[in-house]
């Protein structure tokens, strides 16, 4: 289960795998990932957290499962009733979910008295 916000560019809210939807990058380049540091004054100091796009998931399997149901029910105008397939590959070594297909559905989720 994703919960992925409506507008774009479409962060992840939750997920039901544990991913984040975020990472930490140089404050002065977010195209650069944050190196690790165990001084936590001196990493506040030149970097931060950024929210991650949907379909820019790409850590891990279970990242790209999402990502990949994300651009799927995407292209197919995120059909409520109908349940997509969504073929999910992994390309390292060190996952252990195996590979296969998936089933994609759109429901849409609002909190009490918030927005739809």
């Amino acid at each position: 289960v994703a919960i992925i916000e409506e507008s774009e560019p479409n962060y992840l809210i939750a997920s039901s795998t544990g991913t984040t939807g975020v990472k930490k990058v140089l404050k002065d380049d977010h195209s650069i990932p944050c190196p690790e540091m165990e001084n936590f004054a001196l990493a506040s100091e030149i970097c931060t957290t950024v929210r991650i796009p949907v379909a820019e998931l790409k850590n891990g399997f279970m990242e790209r499962v999402i990502s990949n149901s994300y651009m799927i029910q995407k292209k197919n105008g995120f059909p409520p009733s109908r349940l997509l397939p969504v073929q999910s590959k992994d390309d390292t070594d060190d996952v252990e979910v195996a590979q296969g297909v998936h089933a994609s559905q759109t429901k849409q989720f609002s909190s009490v008295g918030g927005i739809n």
